[in-house]
């Protein structure tokens, strides 16, 4: 019996921004330190995206996609309408040239239960390109939820200029240069903290060595 093929997630580059900052919001909300996963988030999106998604540790290929479905590389694009697409390439950055519909199709999903899942808007069709739609997801659904979305808000600092229906590609930028803000001040209050502590060692041993020298007899005098 053929042994039962199991899909991976489909992750574009934007996903991989979102499942890090998730990763975040589920530390802090913990208690937990988010510098250990803190990085330069607010610069990833804008580098070019093999080389961010291949430090991102992403190694997933068109190749290896193919393989999953049991198509050949060529039948693999002929499905998903892909061009200019390389066996070697990651798949992050081969799905952002599918359509919505081809999209759809790669995760098993029709266009109408993947238009509904994702709240896009009537304007998309199953012939907009996927990159275009990211940016027309509200920013709750981007980020897991309304649950997510108002955690990542009271965690970093967002105003009620973002809604939780703002559409993704208004609201990101934002997102990031406040989630760049909020590292940026939890390591200034991290590198602070050792100076404060040994400022107030140092007080501390200084007040001690003046109460024992005001603790101390004063010298006899000699009688004449």
């Amino acid at each position: 019996m053929a042994k039962e093929k199991k899909y991976r997630p489909r992750k574009s580059s934007v996903d991989i921004f979102i499942n890090t900052v998730l990763t975040v919001v589920i530390i802090a909300v913990l208690g937990l330190s988010v510098y250990a996963v803190g990085g330069k988030i607010s610069t990833k999106i804008a580098e070019n995206e093999q080389a961010a998604n291949e430090a991102a540790g992403d190694t997933y290929t068109v190749q290896n996609a193919a393989d999953e479905k049991g198509l050949s590389v060529d039948d693999f694009l002929a499905q998903y309408g892909l061009t200019d697409v390389a066996a070697d390439d990651l798949m992050s950055s081969a799905v952002e040239k599918m359509t919505c519909g081809n999209y759809a199709k790669y995760n098993d999903q029709t266009f109408e239960d993947f238009a509904a899942t994702n709240k896009l808007p009537d304007t998309v069709t199953e012939d907009t390109p996927w990159s275009e739609a990211q940016d027309l997801i509200p920013i709750s659904v981007t980020l897991g939820g309304d649950e997510a979305f108002e955690q990542m808000k009271q965690m970093i600092g967002l105003d009620d200029s973002i809604t939780k229906d703002t559409p993704t590609g208004e609201a990101m930028p934002v997102v990031q240069q406040k989630y760049s803000e909020y590292l940026e001040a939890q390591q200034a209050a991290q590198t602070a903290a050792p100076a404060a502590s040994e400022d107030a060692a140092a007080t501390e041993e200084a007040g001690g060595e003046t109460a024992e020298a005001s603790q101390s007899p004063a010298p006899s005098e000699s009688a004449e």
